[in-house]
């Protein structure tokens, strides 16, 4: 009786921790869902600045001034992503009474996950009593070979001393297979029913 008393109380404990181990697999794949990632990757954004948009004194006084602020951070998974804080300085750009447009495009060196590229960041200074400021959005930027960068749009609104804002990009991640996740469950309750098993021998 001591022996089988033994036997069926190794074999009950031996279901319990094949059982906990089952769970324990279950809860750690749940958080596995297929927006997120295990390993997050890291940007940033060097930033930079165009002067003189617009101007047409002689000398130029530096107005309007475009300024992105250099930026890090984590991407965990697909989704719309801060690349610079931005700040629009208008002043006196001509001695002249109608409104007019500039426009050009301010480079930036954007790293994601160890890939560095120069990211154009094209805008238009539509100038009047207020100046409004407008980056073109749609460029995109391949990263490696799966991590896909689209720009953002941007618009100040009238600005008529100082603006400031966020730039956006969207950011395209690969994403965890969900016939890699019910592999990799399959795999660790075969595990867990080994364990259960040789805790009965």
């Amino acid at each position: 009786m001591k022996t089988t008393n033994g036997k069926s109380l190794a074999r009950r404990s031996a279901l319990r921790n094949g059982g906990l181990l089952a769970l324990l697999v279950g809860v750690g794949l749940m958080t596995l869902s297929p927006g997120a990632r295990a390993t997050p990757i890291g940007y940033m954004t060097a930033g930079g600045s165009a002067t003189n948009i617009g101007n047409e004194l002689n000398p130029p006084n530096g107005y309007d001034v475009l300024s992105l602020a250099p930026y890090s951070g984590s991407i965990t998974a697909s989704g719309m992503y801060e690349l610079n804080p931005l700040t629009f300085d208008v002043g006196l750009t001509c001695n002249c009474s109608s409104p007019y447009t500039a426009s050009g495009s301010l480079p930036e060196n954007v790293t994601i996950g160890g890939y560095t590229k120069t990211v154009a960041v094209p805008y238009t200074d539509s100038i009047n009593t207020s100046d409004t400021l407008t980056i073109t959005g749609g460029g995109t930027y391949l990263f490696g070979t799966n991590i896909l960068l689209t720009l953002d749009n941007y618009n100040s609104g009238p600005v008529g001393s100082v603006g400031a804002g966020i730039l956006y990009a969207n950011v395209a991640v690969p994403e965890p297979s969900p016939l890699l996740l019910f592999g990799a469950a399959l795999g660790m309750l075969w595990l867990a029913r080994r364990f259960a098993h040789a805790r009965l021998r």
